[in-house]
């Protein structure tokens, strides 16, 4: 893989999940913050598992639902095989290839895949925030490492803004650039990640993500 220079610092703001304050209904917060940050309009996905998905639907169902351009997929079904191979990120890609067969309906799925299906989906969804509850639960150490790149490429190459919330702050410090917490008068604090240098899972991409959306600043 030929590395260039990072282009931009990657944004991935981590809510550690039951921290002083903060509201127990992710998706609550993280829009509750946005909005306190000064953003009225949120062009986000959501993945928190089971909830996010149409469970008596198939995994490729649920992708082409909720994640692909209606005009990529209308005509025919090689469109979405076809925006799958055409995905940048190679991470993303192993991820999907781990979730195996995409014609299972979510009630087949394990609580593992079911999990991995959320967060892909909410990574293939071309919004410009991305909100994981708890991405690594039921995950092996194997696919967290994968995710953990998957995440960081979105990031730094695609220029997304991350906004995640678990109980295992442990597994983030590498890849987390600012920990979000919250006093008693309920004001958001935005701390930087002392343990992060922005270099060290070694990702430096070229930026190619084509968007005509407007990004918040």
């Amino acid at each position: 893989m030929t590395k260039v220079s990072k282009i931009s610092v990657p944004k991935i703001y981590f809510f550690e999940n039951g921290g002083s304050n903060l509201i127990t209904n992710s998706l609550k917060e993280f829009i509750y913050f946005l909005k306190y940050q000064g953003h009225s309009v949120i062009d986000f996905s959501y993945s928190n598992g089971e909830d996010t998905l149409h469970r008596n639907l198939n995994i490729k169902r649920n992708f082409e639902l909720d994640a692909i351009p209606k005009s990529l997929i209308k005509d025919s079904e090689n469109n979405l095989t076809d925006f799958l191979n055409d995905l940048e990120n190679p991470y993303l890609k192993e991820l999907i290839s781990d979730l195996g067969d995409l014609s299972k309906t979510i009630n087949e799925l394990k609580p593992f895949e079911i999990k991995l299906a959320s967060v892909i989906k909410a990574v293939l969804s071309p919004s410009y925030y991305i909100f994981l509850d708890s991405p690594e639960k039921s995950l092996t150490p194997e696919t967290m490492s994968k995710l953990k790149n998957c995440i960081y490429y979105e990031a730094n190459v695609e220029e997304r803004v991350v906004l995640m919330k678990s109980d295992r702050r442990i597994l983030w410090p590498d890849i987390v650039s600012n920990i979000i917490s919250k006093d008693e008068k309920h004001r958001y604090h935005n701390i930087k990640n002392p343990l992060n240098s922005n270099s060290k899972i070694g990702l430096h991409f070229k930026n190619t993500r084509k968007s005509t959306s407007k990004k918040a600043s």
